[in-house]
């Protein structure tokens, strides 16, 4: 891919990453069962293909020490009395040597997954067959918007789309009452942990004003810990204090997604 090579131009097709898996899973999930088993595979393998492709490129520009950064437009933004946007939220992907490593887990072993499960689901009908690699296309999109965000809240998207697709994986067969208990079961419980993360998110927003990963480091990188918080919810904290209450919290969610103590008991249903 000639146009990859420049580190400018592959900023631009970070997107495509994500969008390979999620257009395999609106495919599949349109007219997946109408075109049959063998064409609902190709489509979720293509898109998988396509994504790894295009992630190899970003990490190796990652590895070279370039941070590829997609600005996209704003999405939300928050105005402050004088009309002017205090805080701007733009659909914005960011590509550094942590992001990259977990881009090629997802899309590496994704595509491993998906090519198991083509014999695996083969006893399906073409509709449990395209419905299962809708679910898998899209678990992978989510994952890829989770690692790829360059703001928590556009993590927290990604973070709530894998919470959705575990529900819906979990609990694929769902006229079995057992299975479709264990998908409710799994999220619910997740729904406690994200309850932590979003107050989490919400917390390190009001104390640096800002959501973006970028903005975030820089602050965090010159405040002084015992510093005093003058203003907001928690004025009169310290920045210590505040930044260890927001990142336990960012633990809970980490804790229900990952099913540690207290948040493991969804886990063993699902198994």
């Amino acid at each position: 891919m000639p146009a990859l090579a420049n580190p400018s131009a592959a900023e631009a097709y970070l997107w495509a990453i994500i969008l390979f898996p999620l257009a395999g899973a609106l495919i599949n999930g349109l007219i997946g069962k109408r075109i049959g088993k063998g064409n609902a595979t190709l489509v979720a393998l293509g898109a998988m293909l396509g994504s790894l492709t295009i992630a190899s490129v970003a990490f190796a520009w990652a590895l070279s020490g370039r941070t590829l950064h997609f600005r996209g437009d704003p999405w939300i933004q928050v105005a402050g009395p004088d009309g002017r946007a205090l805080i701007s939220i733009g659909w914005s992907l960011l590509v550094d040597r942590l992001s990259g490593t977990l881009l090629m887990v997802i899309t590496g072993v994704g595509t491993l997954i998906h090519v198991y499960s083509s014999s695996y689901m083969s006893h399906e009908d073409d509709a449990g067959y395209a419905r299962f690699f809708t679910y898998l296309n899209l678990f992978v999109a989510a994952m890829l918007t989770l690692v790829l965000g360059d703001s928590l809240l556009l993590t927290f998207v990604g973070w709530e789309g894998v919470g959705l697709c575990s529900y819906l994986l979990i609990g694929f067969w769902f006229t079995d009452p057992q299975k479709a208990y264990a998908g409710r079961k799994a999220f619910v419980v997740n729904r406690v942990g994200d309850f932590g993360f979003l107050i989490g998110a919400f917390s390190l927003i009001a104390i640096f004003g800002t959501p973006a990963y970028a903005e975030l480091g820089a602050l965090a990188r010159v405040i002084s810990p015992d510093a005093i918080i003058s203003g907001g919810v928690f004025a009169g904290w310290t920045y210590q204090s505040a930044v260890t209450l927001a990142l336990l919290c960012l633990f809970v969610g980490a804790t229900g997604k990952s099913a540690q103590l207290p948040l493991y008991i969804w886990l063993p249903d699902a198994m």
